[in-house]
């Protein structure tokens, strides 16, 4: 049985929310408006975490994109970005955790959650 193109949306508003349960395909889209996206690649893989751990990873990169660039104004930038980043994960800030799996195997399991459909994406023949 073919599983649903699916895209999970989370509005992020409080800190508890970093404790939502995630799970993300290896052919998953993971989007944080305004912040990032993590896109799927030849060496993905799937994993099983909470919003913080999300979170947690996206912080990463952007501390090793501070540490690593060489022009100032991308060094402020990632600077802003990590503060943005802590008080979305503090609760001082909304923010909105989006996941689009064409497999359908990802999910945000939370009743705050809202599941839709993915359009515009072809699945390919199995």
């Amino acid at each position: 049985m073919l599983k649903q193109l699916s895209k999970y949306t989370l509005d992020i508003t409080t800190e508890k929310d970093m404790h939502i349960r995630v799970v993300r395909s290896s052919q998953a889209t993971v989007k944080v408006p305004y912040i990032t996206s993590i896109e799927p690649g030849p060496g993905s893989s799937g994993y099983v975490t909470n919003v913080e751990g999300v979170f947690n990873r996206i912080k990463h990169q952007v501390e090793v994109l501070r540490e690593t660039e060489e022009e100032n104004d991308a060094k402020k930038k990632a600077k802003n970005l990590l503060k943005k980043i802590n008080r979305i994960m503090s609760g001082e800030e909304s923010a909105k955790l989006i996941i689009e799996d064409p497999t359908g195997n990802s999910a945000i399991i939370s009743e705050k959650a809202v599941k839709g459909k993915l359009v515009g994406v072809k699945k390919e023949e199995e």
